[in-house]
């Protein structure tokens, strides 16, 4: 790249790491625990990884591009060594000029999707490629990469199925995406539906009623379904004690954590961690 240290000193040149696209590799066996503040996109491109993301919980292989929303707690391990491009996006997605992810939740059946991963069609695998050669080259412009990111939603528009995209970005999809994406991202901040609603600047009912309408359950079962996967990805991934992750989801005594592990998991913190123990062997 010509005038590589005029690029670095512009303002839009996006350095550490926050970058909207960013290039990173890890060793076999190496293990990344972490929740985004925003939604990515994730391009394997070599390697292997074992994902358990919300309701994913496989394996995601080169060659295929994956979602993780915000908010939403991770815990990815390294099969083999592993080279990957994150896109950073906004929920505020179009496929293209005249398609939104809204339009895409209403044009589709209602069939609940489990997310899945895409393979990379042949445009795809062109779009890939030159991102990472760009990255290679130290590109790191904001400006460049809003191009990328609208090149990239044209692919997508154009290169896969409508059943295909729902599927893909099933964990974004709803008929209010400014309200859901301010849910995924907030509802760790608060301990109940009268501090999410004071949050977003709601009554009660008025909360409750957009809750509803997005979600399609209650904002008190909606919460407290996120809790219990909360503390079952906790129990499975950290290697923090019972009376840690007890204290940290509100619980006044190991034996109350007990009793709510029991009642939504049938087993006590000590066997769920057990039992993942056994498998991972």
């Amino acid at each position: 790249m010509l005038y590589l240290s005029e690029h670095a000193g512009c303002r839009n040149y996006e350095g550490g790491q926050r970058s909207s696209i960013e290039y990173r590799k890890v060793r076999q066996g190496e293990r990344i625990e972490s929740q985004f503040q925003e939604n990515k996109i994730i391009f394997l491109l070599k390697g292997e990884f074992c994902v358990n993301c919300g309701g994913y919980d496989d394996c995601f292989t080169e060659g295929h591009l994956m979602v993780i929303p915000a908010g939403t707690p991770y815990v990815v391990t390294a099969r083999e060594d592993t080279e990957y491009i994150i896109c950073r996006v906004s929920n505020n997605l179009h496929l293209c000029g005249e398609f939104s992810l809204e339009r895409l939740f209403h044009e589709e059946d209602t069939n609940n999707y489990e997310c899945r991963p895409l393979p990379f069609c042949e445009a795809m695998q062109y779009y890939v490629e030159m991102v990472y050669h760009y990255l290679q080259d130290g590109i790191r412009c904001r400006w460049f990469f809003d191009i990328k990111m609208k090149e990239l939603m044209f692919i997508l528009r154009n290169y896969y199925t409508k059943e295909e995209l729902k599927q893909f970005f099933s964990p974004l999809l709803s008929d209010d995406l400014y309200f859901s994406d301010f849910v995924l991202k907030n509802h760790r901040k608060v301990k109940n539906v009268k501090e999410f609603a004071e949050l977003a600047n709601y009554s009660i009912s008025g909360f409750e009623k957009r809750f509803k309408k997005v979600f399609h359950v209650s904002a008190y079962h909606w919460m407290k379904e996120q809790k219990a996967k909360e503390i079952l990805y906790e129990i499975h991934t950290s290697d923090k004690t019972f009376k840690e992750i007890g204290w940290d989801y509100g619980f006044a005594s190991p034996a109350q954590f007990n009793d709510f592990c029991k009642a939504n998991f049938g087993m006590t913190p000590g066997q769920i961690r057990s039992a993942a123990t056994k498998e991972e062997k």
